[in-house]
């Protein structure tokens, strides 16, 4: 490790050099160069994308003939790019994850090499435009792939904090899964870390625990990964929100009912859709289809109902004040409300610590209450989009149990291998 890259690890800030004065690198700089260290290595071919941390460009590496990424981090991202850097050495050998090839440092960069992958899911749910061209059981084999990456990277101790269908890529004949940016990956006995600096995930992939603020682990990853599988099977995004709140106002439109009680204590409790401290679950009535919404400036791939609505109460201010179709409304009392939806009658609790438990649905209740209403919404789904998810009762059960709510019902990697939905690619 170069002592400029060794520095970053270590938390040290790099000296910039005074002839490169901007964040990212000058890619004329790369022109005749001849270090034998760095980039003198590697001969430029193209940029091949940038994102708003670093630059990725197609090079060739001169010694071996081969074509390679690299990684040019920003320069106030150094000890990022260093920390990425030391995730990826320790993931090396795992067979799903993107290789890395060399790292060096060229005016205060931190330049990560790693081997070049294919097409990445975001270019073939566009390309497929769903199941158009993309067959069912291709669907299944990816969807094992990627959770074989997953199992692996968490078998280490790693979250990857950042799965989205930019970040799965394929290899030439599509067979094999690589998993790719672990920019924002961190290790899970560090999570705590992470809690008071920023927010991890891109918001549309991100999980609940992370949007309400209560402790994170792995299963963030697999929250993710059944929204990045799903955009390849309908070949666009299940959530388009741009920031927290939108993305919990979508949920609540797409899903219509979830428990809310695991976020209650979170740091960002005041994004609950209600904010009303006497409910503990999210009453929002299932939409009668899976039409956009019209008029909205974010569309996702959201129910869409019509009629009267009636206001049930709460706090006025931003999500917190929820309106549903009356005629699907029944007030029962002071603290109670009905909400007629897939044969389920749904009635308020009262939040207070010391309740008794008289009455109250048990935690294994609740959670067949929630997979069975993700399940419908599923379902629902699929029927616009080929219908092959609908006509797989294992497929559904599979996702349902991937977008549970609360990341203590959330199926783990390694389980989810072993599901039925991917019996018929185990026996071969």
């Amino acid at each position: 490790m170069s002592s400029a890259v060794a520095a970053a690890a270590a938390g040290w800030s790099i000296g910039l050099p005074n002839n490169e004065t901007g964040l990212f690198l000058n890619l004329d700089n790369l022109v005749g160069v001849t270090d034998s260290a760095g980039f003198g290595k590697y001969q430029f071919e193209t940029l091949l994308y940038q994102t708003g941390t670093a630059q990725i460009l197609k090079c060739l590496d001169i010694r071996t003939n081969t074509s390679v990424a690299i990684k040019v981090a920003r320069r106030d991202l150094s000890a990022l790019a260093a920390q990425e850097y030391g995730t990826l050495a320790r993931l090396q050998g795992c067979e799903r994850i993107v290789q890395l090839v060399d790292v060096f440092e060229y005016l205060g960069h931190v330049c990560v090499v790693l081997e070049l992958v294919g097409t990445c899911l975001h270019d073939v749910s566009r390309n497929f435009k769903g199941t158009c061209g993309l067959s069912f059981d291709a669907f299944r084999r990816i969807s094992k792939e990627l959770l074989l990456a997953l199992d692996s990277v968490h078998a280490q101790g790693t979250i990857h904090a950042d799965v989205k269908p930019g970040n799965v890529c394929l290899n030439s004949s599509g067979s094999t899964v690589k998993l790719i940016d672990f920019g924002n990956a961190m290790d899970l006995c560090n999570v705590s870390l992470y809690f008071d600096r920023f927010e991890v995930q891109t918001t549309r992939y991100r999980a609940p625990e992370v949007v309400f603020g209560v402790k994170i682990g792995a299963e963030i990853d697999i929250w993710s990964t059944a929204l990045t599988l799903l955009e390849l099977y309908i070949g666009q995004p299940l959530f388009t929100a741009n920031n927290p709140l939108e993305l919990v106002e979508q949920w609540a439109d797409f899903f219509g009912w979830f428990d809310c009680k695991p976020f209650m204590e979170g740091k960002y409790a005041d994004r609950l859709p209600w904010g009303n401290q006497n409910d503990a679950k999210l009453r929002h009535p299932p939409r009668r289809s899976l039409s956009e919404a019209p008029g909205r400036a974010n569309k996702s791939i959201i129910p869409n109902y019509e009629g009267d609505t009636i206001s049930t109460g709460g706090s006025t201010g931003g999500l917190r004040r929820r309106s549903f179709p009356a005629s699907w409304v029944t007030f029962n009392g002071t603290n109670t409300v009905s909400i007629a939806g897939m044969g389920l009658a749904m009635e308020s609790e009262n939040l207070n610590p010391n309740r008794s438990k008289t009455g109250l649905l048990s935690s294994q209740k609740e959670e067949s209450r929630e997979r069975n209403v993700i399940r419908e919404r599923i379902k629902l789904l699929s029927l616009n989009h080929g219908g092959g998810l609908a006509r797989t009762d294992s497929a559904l059960d599979l996702f349902a149990r991937m977008l549970s709510f609360d990341p203590l019902h959330r199926i783990k990697a390694s389980e989810a291998l072993q599901h039925d939905f991917f019996a018929c690619l185990n026996e071969k």
